[in-house]
């Protein structure tokens, strides 16, 4: 997605764009991958279940064949739009996919409660990847006119050296994401899970409004020089501002924001929520990095940066989980809390370290 913003972008910029050429190639990197990527987790969806997690989620791992499969294509789509500065229709099937899944889930949930937890994980994931079809085949339709040939072997090589270190970022992207679940997978019983889970995906939905990585790619790849480095300082005092005042104020609704949301059984999440609202800065900030690194070509050093925070997340999530779960499952929640915002303030730490550099 990275790769096709960026190229693509570049493209617009000259008099004869090869856009067609570069959409052709990642599109079939990108189905490999999928494809691939769908069949590991089918493959090995029984041992995750019942030897790691030893939950009920089998049934939904292989139903997350599918929604690997589908939500991998619409935000490979998406970016197509990005690229083209068309945040209409982005907006549009954003709103047709929410307004589905703000019906069909809850429909979906109370259909399924006579059933077993394994049959009621499954519907819910079955019915998430249908509200993505649903806006994939809304994107699919008239999408942006292309233009060009096939990539020679140079360009291909260009493209490969590009995707290459964006890959190890992803990957160590979503180890960085999903460390402290894993672990607390394997530690704690599922509600402590849960309320981690709350805090967090709280926590990403309203840092979301702070995150412009995929409005600034396009713009910063066809900006350069001095031009690139005010555009930056721009960015960051408009965001640093906004995302300290969000913090203040879900540090200080935060009893009012779980118990409106989940209720007062997530009462635990409360204390959680007040932690992981400082990731909301470092957030917002890296968002703001990460396409600066990338529109001027430099992905190798933010993959080696984020496979080294990746890699220190891991062990301060282990070591902190390990020691506060024999207090309690609750304490071994804080402690997983608190390595990933530590580990999150060392990666922007390191972003504008070596930016300066």
């Amino acid at each position: 997605g990275d790769a096709l913003v960026r190229f693509v972008s570049k493209g617009l910029s000259k008099k004869k764009p090869n856009t067609k050429g570069y959409y052709n190639y990642l599109l079939k990197i990108k189905s490999v991958l999928t494809f691939l990527t769908s069949l590991i987790l089918i493959s090995s969806a029984y041992w995750i279940s019942h030897v790691y997690y030893n939950k009920p989620i089998f049934f939904a791992l292989l139903a997350g064949g599918l929604y690997v499969f589908v939500i991998s294509f619409s935000g490979f789509f998406s970016c197509l739009y990005y690229s083209f500065n068309d945040f209409k229709k982005i907006l549009i099937k954003e709103s047709i996919f929410q307004t589905l899944k703000l019906i069909l889930v809850p429909l979906v949930v109370l259909f399924s409660l006579s059933f077993s937890e394994e049959i009621l994980f499954l519907n819910i994931f079955l019915v998430i990847s249908f509200c993505y079809l649903v806006g994939l085949v809304f994107l699919l339709i008239k999408k942006p006119i292309l233009s060009g040939k096939e990539l020679d072997e140079k360009e291909k090589k260009e493209v490969k050296k590009f995707i290459l270190p964006i890959t190890v970022t992803i990957f160590s992207g979503v180890f960085f994401s999903y460390t402290a679940m894993i672990l607390l997978g394997h530690f704690v019983d599922s509600e402590f899970i849960g309320y981690y889970s709350a805090s967090l995906t709280l926590i990403s939905s309203i840092g979301a409004l702070l995150v412009f990585s995929v409005v600034l790619l396009p713009i910063f790849s066809g900006l350069g020089g001095k031009r690139l480095e005010r555009g930056l300082k721009k960015s960051i005092l408009i965001i640093a501002p906004f995302s300290l005042i969000i913090i203040f104020f879900t540090i200080l609704f935060a009893p009012f924001i779980i118990n409106l949301i989940y209720g007062v059984e997530y009462s635990n999440s409360i204390f959680l929520l007040r932690i992981l609202a400082l990731l909301i800065l470092s957030g917002a900030l890296s968002s703001i990095y990460h396409p600066y690194y990338i529109s001027k070509g430099n992905t190798k050093l933010i993959a080696r940066l984020f496979v080294s925070i990746a890699i220190l997340n891991i062990i301060l999530n282990y070591v902190l989980i390990s020691i506060l779960v024999e207090q309690s499952h609750f304490m071994a929640v804080v402690g997983a809390s608190i390595a990933t915002l530590i580990s999150s303030y060392v990666y922007l730490g390191g972003l504008i370290l070596f930016r300066e550099k």
